[in-house]
């Protein structure tokens, strides 16, 4: 089954990169130096984290960085082989423990890791390069899993609380690297417990019976009891950013991830090749005063307690069905509920769908033994395996031709406006502009507010000479600041409209304008509390001071980029500025500041080297200055100048 997995995802290696792929691995190309790499490995953005080592591994990739995106998913995909292995050793461990499936537990535990492996709803999530955090992580959970349970197994029935402190220092080891290459790692404190209640029972406690108890019965309520304290420590910033940076409430964030949760399902079951993909950021948000909601919610209850009921009469079937609905949604407690991140993604059931690839090979084996005709059973079984590889290849396929993906996609999801921008982009590459801009066009006149679709245009248009009058366009942009509804998709676009601008590429566009377009932007509301998009924008108002010659401008807006989205870059830059016109003293008290706003871990390492050899350097200038001072008032013998001085 993992050649047959390799042979299908080899269908995709025409495939291209993705929205997230740039952002989070453009520091890749400077992973030659050692600050780069400091900077690679430990300056993560995707997640509070870092996800260090999964960056790390991406330094393997160097070499392919920016050239080939197939050489990236090859290596995610050698990730994905092993942890089909890894899940094949978990049930073959589990099935050990239960009677009535000990005999068949090999074959049973190669069935549900071929079902697992095989699951088109994992797809999205190891082609698209960056997602090798998933993947890695889902790798440190199940490697854990398998340790627990082996571990389990040998120290079942011991009496002290070595055996305990042994089992605490495994899966502290296995979640600490999970979280490493990505937060929900931590999931771990809830997977374990249910692992221990639902598929072994009957071992005895390793230990002290009631420190055994309570120390699961904890585990398990530590994620969402600190789910519920950050959402009341940091209540009034998750408020801002559901109002400022989402599209829906916290309320309507739980209403839609209630229906999500089974479209997830229904993908696992009955996937369908021309709907899953990567772009589902234009997904329908819906709220309590819709039945269909408070309809999911029910449903999920009654199915928790059916499930219960029917496994605590012995059955092996309802036992495992338990635990694949209470696994399933346990993996979806960080990303599906209180934190404001986006409605959907199908990668979040990588490590979620686990429990259904057991229930369904449990299932299947009860129907084999219990039916009156197993040929039925078998044929039923035959044709849902065919059609499940045979969606992986239609998805994969699809993926290797990337421009029969991304008009696809944009058709199965016209809502999206990252589905409009990768095929305008397609478009694009293949020297289709007309076609291009008339995505973005399409997609940004029927939805009002979406300006960094409409900058993306004019962008495209003023490096393309094509569209509608430029100006125009600019006017149109600045009347819907006001409207604007995705402020993190300006600062993806920009900074390539702003240099297009100051080239001199926009004919019909004066450089007074487009900072009028700046400044609204700044007024906005949702601008104002992003300081992230703030940053990029800051940085375009002191390109344009620095075309105008105006340097305290310059240099009061890239104070701000800094302090609204500190980084190493800003911080050399202002400070380089600073000495290269003589404010020694100013550029030394600049490097205290961005070295009070560095970041923590091996990166403020990084950062106090680097700014630290300047500081040095300023000083040791400012030394050799005041003992060349001559009494006529020059600075510096020889009539040095400022540029001179800089250098």
């Amino acid at each position: 089954m993992g050649l047959l997995a390799w042979f299908l995802y080899g269908q995709a290696r025409g495939l291209t990169w993705q929205f997230d792929d740039l952002i989070n691995l453009r520091g890749l190309t400077r992973a030659s130096t050692q600050d780069g790499l400091v900077g690679f490995v430990f300056g993560g953005i995707a997640g509070p984290g870092g996800r260090p080592l999964a960056l790390a591994s991406f330094l393997a990739d160097y070499a392919y960085w920016p050239g080939d995106p197939w050489a990236l998913v090859r290596h995610t995909l050698v990730w994905h082989m092993m942890t089909g292995a890894l899940v094949f050793m978990f049930f073959l461990a589990v099935l050990r423990q239960h009677e009535r499936l000990q005999e068949r537990a090999m074959t049973l535990a190669a069935a549900a890791a071929a079902v697992w492996l095989l699951m088109p709803i994992h797809a999205s999530g190891i082609l698209m390069p960056v997602q090798r955090m998933t993947v890695m992580s889902g790798f440190f959970v199940m490697a854990t899993l398998v340790a627990y349970v082996h571990l389990r197994v040998r120290l079942a029935g011991r009496g002290t609380v070595v055996p305990i402190l042994i089992l605490g220092l495994v899966c502290g080891t296995g979640m600490a690297l999970a979280y490493l290459t990505k937060e929900n790692g931590l999931l771990l404190l809830a997977f374990v417990p249910l692992v221990e209640w639902l598929l072994l029972p009957n071992l005895a406690a390793p230990g002290p019976w009631r420190l055994w108890r309570w120390g699961m019965r904890i585990s398990f309520l530590a994620v969402p009891a600190a789910l519920a304290w950050r959402l009341w420590d940091t209540w009034s910033r998750m408020q801002v950013r559901y109002t400022y940076d989402r599209e829906f409430s916290l309320a309507e964030r739980l209403a839609s991830e209630a229906v999500i949760l089974w479209e997830y399902l229904r993908h696992i079951f009955i996937p369908r090749a021309a709907l899953l993909g990567p772009f589902h950021d234009g997904h329908a948000i819906w709220n309590w005063k819709s039945v269909l909601p408070w309809l999911a919610v029910l449903a999920f209850v009654i199915l928790l307690v059916a499930t219960w009921r029917m496994a605590r009469r012995g059955s092996a079937a309802w036992r495992w069905a338990f635990f694949a609905l209470a696994f399933y949604l346990a993996a979806h407690m960080m990303e599906s509920t209180v934190i404001p991140l986006e409605l959907y993604f199908e990668h979040r059931n990588y490590v979620a769908a686990l429990g259904i690839a057991g229930l369904v090979v449990v299932a299947v084996d009860t129907a084999l033994r219990n039916a009156s005709s197993k040929a039925v059973v078998a044929v039923v079984v035959l044709v849902m395996g065919a059609y499940h590889v045979i969606m992986l290849q239609q998805t994969t396929s699809l993926w290797g031709n990337r421009l029969l993906a991304g008009e696809m996609w944009y058709q199965a999801h016209p809502s999206s406006g990252r589905a409009a921008q990768h095929l305008s982009w397609l478009y694009r590459q293949y020297d289709f502009d007309d076609a291009s801009i008339a995505v973005l066009d399409r997609f940004s006149s029927a939805h009002t507010g979406r300006i960094d679709i409409g900058m993306q245009a004019l962008d495209s248009s003023c490096r393309t000479g094509t569209g509608a009058a430029l100006g125009e366009r600019l006017e149109r942009l600045i009347v819907e600041v006001p409207e604007l509804r995705n402020p993190a998709g300006v600062a993806g676009t920009i900074g390539r409209l702003g240099g297009a601008i100051r080239a001199g590429k926009c004919q019909g566009i004066e450089l007074e304008r487009y900072k009028a377009l700046l400044l609204a932007l700044m007024e906005n509301p949702r601008i104002q509390h992003m300081p992230r998009v703030r940053h990029h924008v800051d940085h375009e108002l002191a390109a344009i001071a620095l075309v105008q010659g105006d340097n305290e401008a310059r240099l009061g807006y890239l104070r701000q980029a800094f302090d609204d989205y500190p980084s190493l870059s800003g911080a050399q830059v202002v400070a380089r500025l600073l000495f290269a016109q003589g404010r020694n003293d100013e550029a030394i008290a600049w490097i205290e500041h961005a070295l009070a706003r560095s970041p923590d871990g091996l990166s403020r390492r990084a950062w106090g080297v680097t700014l630290g050899s300047l500081r040095e350097a300023i000083v040791e200038v400012e030394r050799l200055r005041s003992s060349w001072k001559l009494p006529g008032g020059d600075d510096q013998p020889g009539g040095v100048d400022a540029d001179d001085h800089a250098r």
